[in-house]
């Protein structure tokens, strides 16, 4: 088949940018012929990816002014659209003369009724978590179970002390980290509560400090403007940040797997996750995660605690809930962390590095879910 993604450019280091880097080869090992509409990441002229056209954005966001030009040129014969199914119009199926595979998050619930209406209006809807499948099922829609997947020979352990040796951080500090994006307002990423919660571990602690993989202001969006909050609370010297010119710059993966490798947990209270890929990510390189038990996380949560769920918390826009992380959870889950058995820490770890590469690495996510619902899509094709 002739495949159009609609998503961010696979050069993009973003949650709808990285699936797609990894989706294109598996596509093309399969027959398939790709071309991506680059709706966030290319502008101007179509670019080439390898062999594959990236479309350039124009003038509407998520392509909507130009996604009918594409699909035509392309000769789309499937049109998979990656992002948020809500944030389109009504009438988006009919824009191109394909079927139309919509792959979107749900990290609330219930079910916003915009998304159940999309989700009804694609040929083929997919969701990213069991809990997608389980909140849309609730709604009256049948979708498909597409899980973000990892790259686990290159998200996987390695040697603790040459990665702090690489990040220049001593032995005696307890790392603990967040990979997430400083984007939107309120925060879903929780950092105000996030940050309280570590600053009464670190109370505790002297030796724990805190690094943030993320931008210290936001761009172009509502989001936290992390230093006046950070001296609020008291946390002066105890939290860092990466690198913001490499951040403009962009990561590579192997950046990700050192951070991963010499960190003591990964701390993602997130007030919802349509999947939470840097949950995955560390658990498979080793690291032990903090989550909140609800929306997707408490599914992809195997090494590390996934504390009970805080107060509700009602979003407007989709009618739906996140929940807002208890401080105190946050801070009792680091210390239980923190006061692990070597035992127990070590089983953790090897059960959470088998359980990544058995369900969720790239080859067998795509031999497991995408293959046979490609294959059904061609057989109702032709």
């Amino acid at each position: 088949m002739k495949c159009l993604i609609s998503a961010n450019s696979p050069h993009v280091s973003s949650g709808y940018g990285v699936p797609i880097k990894y989706l294109i080869p598996y596509l093309k090992k399969e027959g398939h012929t790709v071309a991506v509409q680059a709706f966030y990441g290319v502008q101007g002229n179509a670019l080439h990816y390898g062999d594959v056209v990236l479309y350039p954005a124009q003038g509407k966001r998520y392509g909507l002014d130009c996604i009918s030009a594409h699909a035509k040129h392309f000769g789309a014969e499937l049109v998979i659209s990656l992002l948020d199914n809500w944030v389109l119009p009504n009438d988006y199926n009919t824009l191109f003369d394909a079927p139309w595979l919509s792959w979107f998050p749900v990290d609330g619930e219930p079910a916003p009724a915009k998304s159940v209406k999309m989700a009804q209006a694609a040929d083929y809807p997919a969701v990213f978590s069991r809990h997608g499948v389980q909140t849309m099922f609730s709604a009256g829609v049948e979708v498909e179970y597409l899980p973000y997947a990892v790259d686990c020979d290159v998200f996987k352990p390695g040697n603790r002390h040459e990665a702090r040796r690489e990040l220049g951080i001593p032995l005696d500090v307890y790392l603990v980290v967040t990979v997430a994006a400083n984007k939107g307002y309120p925060a879903r990423k929780a950092w105000p509560e996030l940050l309280l919660g570590f600053k009464a571990f670190s109370d505790m602690h002297p030796e724990a400090q805190l690094y943030l993989h993320t931008r210290i202001n936001p761009i172009s969006d509502m989001g936290i403007i992390f230093e006046p909050l950070i001296k609020d609370i008291g946390l002066e010297g105890k939290v860092s940040f990466a690198d913001q010119d490499a951040m403009a710059i962009g990561f590579k993966n192997e950046d990700l797997v050192t951070l991963y490798q010499a960190a003591d947990v990964m701390l993602l209270p997130s007030m919802g996750e349509g999947f939470g890929l840097p949950i995955a990510e560390a658990q498979a390189c080793g690291c032990p995660v903090i989550t909140q038990s609800c929306s997707s996380m408490p599914e992809l949560t195997i090494n590390g605690i996934s504390f009970k769920r805080g107060q509700k918390f009602w979003v407007p826009i989709l009618n739906y809930w996140w929940h807002t992380p208890e401080v105190w959870r946050i801070t009792d889950a680091l210390e239980k962390v923190f006061w692990r058995s070597d035992k127990v820490a070590e089983e953790k770890r090897d059960e959470a590095i088998r359980h990544f590469y058995n369900e969720y690495h790239w080859p067998n996510v795509f031999q497991r879910y995408w293959k046979p619902l490609l294959e059904r899509i061609e057989s109702e094709l032709w």
